[in-house]
């Protein structure tokens, strides 16, 4: 799974459009919901907020947050998530 490909595609909670995926300079990521900011995303699919790892998105396109399963990426590789705890 390419995670990259995931860039510039939207956010979706519970199949409710909440943000985007915006790429960095540096070749990672920034998530931003409901227009804030919310974590930074590596070019491998590591998840971080604060500097801290809390996830990432794993070879078959499914998205952990805190060691549990909160989704997955689309066939157009937006993020479909269930849960952001």
């Amino acid at each position: 799974m390419i995670v990259t490909e995931s860039y510039g595609k939207n956010i979706f909670l519970n199949d409710e459009q909440v943000g985007y995926v915006s790429r960095r300079p540096d070749g990672d990521s920034e998530w931003y919901i409901m227009g804030r900011k919310v974590a930074r995303m590596t070019y491998d699919g590591k998840i971080a907020i604060s500097g801290r790892q809390i996830g990432y998105i794993d070879d078959n396109g499914d998205i952990f947050l805190n060691g549990e399963k909160r989704g997955e990426l689309g066939p157009n590789y937006e993020l479909y998530l269930t849960s952001l705890n």
